[in-house]
Order: structure tokens, then C-alpha cells, then sequence
């Protein structure tokens, strides 16, 4: 991961193993949240989103497949092009991260996406 501006937050990444100590959570899986509308939006801002590139391949903490080699930085945030994967399988994001994709998705499509600015309340 590349060096992060105290300013930036950051989503999606995941320590090695379930049972390794660390600060970073483990992606738990609950199907069904809205996640395949979700991720038609985090790919129309990852259009939008810096790319920055590193060697290899970060592997998938659920299957072991290659997970991808790119960081996505846009507005504030930095997230792995592999979390799209986890999503997939029923990871849900944090609450300001899908506020953060659904308003920023909002901008560029030119629709209303959320009702009451509220993850609560979604139309994905």
C-alpha cells in the first residue's frame, strides 16, 4: 500500500490470515446487503479514481487467487482493486465508504442514487 496522507482513509484491506493479530479487520461475508448494485457504482468511481500501480498480485484472503496489483485513490479515500472481489462474495464495506461511493457516484451519473443521504435508505 502506498504511503497515505493522514487526511486519507482507507478501506478494504485485510490482515493476512482470520487468526493473525492485527489492526486490520478480517472480511466477514453477509450476502445480500445490495452488494451487486454496490459494485456497478464502485466500478463506475473507480473510472474516475487515480491508479497506482505495484508489482505482483495481492492474494485473495478467501480463495488464494490473485486479487489484483492496483490501489484506487479518489477524493479522500485509498481502497485495493481486488476489494470489488470481496464485495462479490457479501463483504460489506463500512457505512462511510458506501455513503462516500453513492454520493460520489451520484456526481457522475447526475441521479439520485441515495434517499435522505442515509446507506440506509439505497437504490442500488
Amino acid at each position: 500500500m502506498a504511503d497515505m496522507n493522514h487526511s486519507e482513509r482507507v478501506e478494504g484491506y485485510w490482515r493476512r490470515t482470520e487468526s493473525e493479530e492485527s489492526p486490520l479487520p478480517w472480511p466477514v461475508l453477509t450476502p445480500g446487503w445490495g452488494e451487486a448494485g454496490f459494485l456497478a457504482f464502485l466500478r463506475l468511481v473507480e473510472k474516475e479514481a487515480e491508479t497506482v500501480f505495484y508489482r505482483g498480485f495481492s492474494p485473495s484472503r478467501l480463495t488464494g487467487e490473485r486479487n489484483g496489483s492496483r490501489e484506487f485513490v479518489f477524493n479522500g479515500w485509498r481502497w485495493p482493486e481486488g476489494l470489488g472481489h470481496y464485495i462479490e462474495r457479501g463483504a460489506r464495506p463500512s457505512d462511510d465508504f458506501i455513503m462516500f461511493i453513492m454520493l460520489e457516484a451520484e456526481k457522475i451519473t447526475g441521479e439520485q442514487l441515495m434517499e435522505n443521504d442515509s446507506v440506509s435508505h439505497h437504490r442500488y
